[in-house]
């Protein structure tokens, strides 16, 4: 018998939140967004703390679906021009997100970590056709 997910508990992840049984927890979906907002909202509150010559470009994970943050040790900057939040799908959105950086600030490489066939084949397109972009 299936339960109906707003039957289920609903968590608010928080710093002193403790850890609850980790199946009834994502088996609920409304808690799967919530954990992805609350892990867009910390790096966000805590970009200071990236590595020197790191960018990372959050979208698709915030409350706001339309929300899209660019993060470094030196800035948190909202871009609403990167805004994909009618993308159904998290690959072409990854490279919307890394034209940014190569072609604005001019960051010659980006790190994709992905099993997905389509991305691997996306990686080996977008390596030869995006000026700028010296390693993926």
């Amino acid at each position: 018998m299936k339960t109906c997910p707003s039957k289920m508990k609903e968590y608010k992840p928080h710093d002193t939140l403790p850890i609850p049984e980790w199946k009834s927890f994502i088996h609920n979906p409304l808690n799967k967004a919530n954990l992805l907002n609350y892990m867009g909202e910390a790096w966000a509150a805590q970009n200071k703390s990236l590595p020197a010559g790191c960018t990372l470009v959050l979208d698709g994970i915030f409350c706001d679906p339309g929300r899209t943050v660019l993060l470094s040790a030196d800035c948190q900057v909202e871009l609403p021009e990167l805004s994909c939040e009618k993308h159904e799908e998290a690959d072409t959105r990854m490279f919307a997100h890394i034209t940014y950086p190569v072609q604005i600030l001019y960051h010659k490489q980006a790190v994709v970590v992905a099993t997905d066939t389509d991305v691997i084949m996306m990686c080996m397109y977008y390596i030869t056709h995006m000026d700028g972009l010296q390693e993926l």
